[in-house]
């Protein structure tokens, strides 16, 4: 096994060069000694891998005691709010975005948050390959219909709204559309059949692969679009007129939805817009700030009781019902907000205030290289105004511009994300920290 597969807030690496069959059953041993006793619930995307690796794990945690409940294909908030409302730990077998080689594991607290510390304790236990021997149950229960009939029960549309969806060919396919008409939404569903290749395409809701959406949105006059990733627990929104909502812009408007109701604070991500801040301010609530990763910002929502949680790549959180980021409900919290507001979406979107923001992510040789190039990169900015090393590094070049390194968590990457004063201050930055990067990189 190449234990360069357990990351920050999950376990992620090519099938089956890195993580097979044998390797899944391990970690469910591993996860059985480190739990010691009691249930766990284990869903898996629509992966060609993913069942038999469910399979194999499942038959790990059996053998050390462990009592299972299978719940089949399902997106990840399914297997999140399986484990959170039954108060129970949990697995969903998935790399979200990756492409369809990758494939890993999500562990799942019975608060909904993800296992974040917890992973270097099983990865030694896997290291250490003392399991724990015992004689678990098997039971198959139906997670679906646990979700959907729960969001229903939470969301209230009040006037007609349409709605373009699409799932890419995966998991989002087993209960979207029937779930988004449930709530009394006029659906239009694309690439809806979970296919366990995508149908040739990464399920990465983002660039070219908006495309399809964005057409849709205009041609059947919806009033928005939102597509999402391989496991469904992240939404990326495109309004009326067809346009991508970026992280930030999408927090801005649901923050309508929500502030106005609570005043409990909310959670943003070091790499979103600051105006999130100044408008937090003027409805009375406060804005937490954390680092990038959706295992940071469960624990900071749950630990807070924050009402709502976002990050610029499109996760977003709570929704005043529960701590994990789930992508199906970002669209029916947005259906709904819409059924009471008097504007259309994009007349919304146009009277934000907010400074051009850009985000890109660079592709290193490795890990290594990738570890070695942030290492660098924040000692060489860490003497800048205002410099912060919580998630690499953020630093102010004026009281509005920043500019923000960090490392992927998931992938052998590096971000760069970058907020301006107007747009061509922001392509004189882009250029100039693009090229740092690289010249990092190549070294």
């Amino acid at each position: 096994m190449d234990f360069e597969i357990f990351k920050a807030y999950d376990i992620r690496g090519i099938y089956p060069e890195q993580l097979d069959d044998n390797g899944a059953e391990i970690i469910g041993k591993a996860l059985g000694t480190f739990l010691k006793a009691g249930k766990v619930v284990v869903g898996y995307d629509s992966r060609t891998s993913s069942k038999p690796i469910s399979e194999a794990l499942i038959n790990g945690l059996l053998s050390t005691g462990i009592d299972v409940i299978d719940i089949g294909a399902v997106p990840s908030p399914v297997a999140y709010f399986y484990a959170f409302n039954k108060k129970i730990n949990g697995v969903m077998v998935t790399a979200s975005h990756n492409p369809p080689q990758y494939n890993g594991f999500k562990l799942i607290r019975p608060t909904g948050v993800s296992y974040i510390e917890e992973y270097s304790e099983i990865k030694q236990i896997v290291k250490n390959s003392e399991f724990l021997r015992g004689y678990g149950t098997l039971e198959k229960d139906d997670g679906l219909k646990l979700y959907s009939d729960f969001v229903k029960s939470k969301t209230i549309i009040r006037m007609p709204v349409k709605v373009v969806i699409d799932c890419m060919n995966a998991t989002a396919g087993t209960i979207a559309e029937n779930l988004y008409k449930r709530c009394g939404i006029n659906v239009v569903s694309l690439r809806d059949t979970p296919l366990g290749d995508f149908g040739g395409v990464r399920p990465e809701p983002k660039g070219e692969e908006l495309n399809l959406l964005k057409e849709t949105v205009i041609k059947e006059g919806a009033d928005f679009g939102i597509a999402f990733d391989g496991d469904a627990d992240r939404g990326v929104l495109v309004d009326d007129k067809g346009r991508e909502m970026l992280g930030s812009i999408t927090i801005m408007v649901l923050m309508e939805h929500f502030l106005g109701k609570d005043t409990k604070p909310i959670v943003a991500t070091l790499d979103c817009a600051s105006e999130i801040e100044i408008k937090a301010k003027k409805m009375g609530a406060k804005v937490i700030w954390i680092k990038v990763g959706h295992g940071f910002i469960e624990d900071a929502v749950y630990k807070n009781n924050a009402v709502f949680g976002g990050e610029q790549s499109s996760h977003f959180y709570g929704f005043g019902l529960y701590p994990f980021s789930d992508g199906l409900i970002t669209g029916l919290k947005m259906a709904e907000f819409l059924s009471n507001a008097d504007k259309k979406l994009s007349e919304i979107v146009d009277s934000l205030e907010l400074h051009p923001t850009y985000k890109e992510y660079f592709h290193c040789k490795n890990e290594e290289n990738k570890n070695n190039a942030i290492e660098h990169l924040v000692k060489r900015f860490e003497n800048e105004p205002r410099a912060s090393k919580e998630d690499g590094i953020k630093f102010f070049l004026n009281d509005i511009e920043w500019v923000m390194l960090r490392k992927s968590n998931t992938n052998p990457e590096i971000c760069l994300c970058i907020e301006a004063e107007n747009d061509i201050r922001l392509k004189e930055l882009k250029e100039k920290y693009s090229a740092i990067i690289k010249e990092e990189i190549e070294k």
